[in-house]
């Protein structure tokens, strides 16, 4: 009986990991089109040609991973570990903002 209780448990614990990885993805996935969304909004509106400060190592890893997102798309036995190395002291760049993705 309480070998069964385990199993039950073990099983209800798996789900509940499956499901809070896939909230996790759904927000991650949120996030990267609603970037994408204003980035396109952005660029139709054309540009006054007014520079904002952009952050370049968010552009990196946004790239990195639409990259990486792209090729699991395409090939879903594709696994690659990205190590990144970024200058997290970088100060901000000057930069039109439609020509930025993030």
């Amino acid at each position: 009986m309480a070998a069964r209780e385990e199993n039950k448990r073990a099983e209800v614990d798996e789900v509940v990991g499956m499901l809070t990885g896939n909230l996790e993805k759904i927000s991650e996935h949120g996030k990267r089109a609603d970037g994408i969304v204003t980035s396109m909004l952005a660029h139709s509106r054309g540009g006054s040609g007014e520079r904002q400060s952009v952050n370049i190592n968010s552009i990196v890893e946004e790239a990195l991973n639409l990259a990486y997102h792209g090729a699991r798309a395409q090939d879903q036995s594709f696994k690659i570990a990205l190590e990144r190395d970024l200058d997290r002291t970088m100060a901000p760049r000057q930069d039109q903002r439609q020509a930025c993705p993030a």
